[in-house]
């Protein structure tokens, strides 16, 4: 079983940028996923009255500028 390119250049980029254990975190998390969905952008949630904000996050702050999660398929001939 090989790693897929996107993760294996993921992990030569950040092996040993600041980074690295987020990514590590990341790739832990996915439960070993190899096929992650890569996710990337922002979202923010504001109080529905006062529009203050409740929670912002963006994937720009990420190893790759990625978010990796399981792809939630456990059927093993998908990995």
């Amino acid at each position: 079983m090989g790693t897929d390119p996107l993760t294996l250049a993921d992990l030569l980029r950040v092996a040993n940028a600041p980074g690295f254990d987020r990514w590590q975190e990341q790739v832990r998390r996915t439960g070993g996923c190899s096929d992650p969905i890569h996710l990337e952008g922002m979202t923010t949630t504001r109080d529905a009255k006062s529009g203050q904000v409740l929670y912002s996050y963006s994937t720009q702050g990420e190893p790759g500028g990625r978010l990796r999660v399981a792809c939630g398929n456990r059927r093993a001939s998908r990995c």
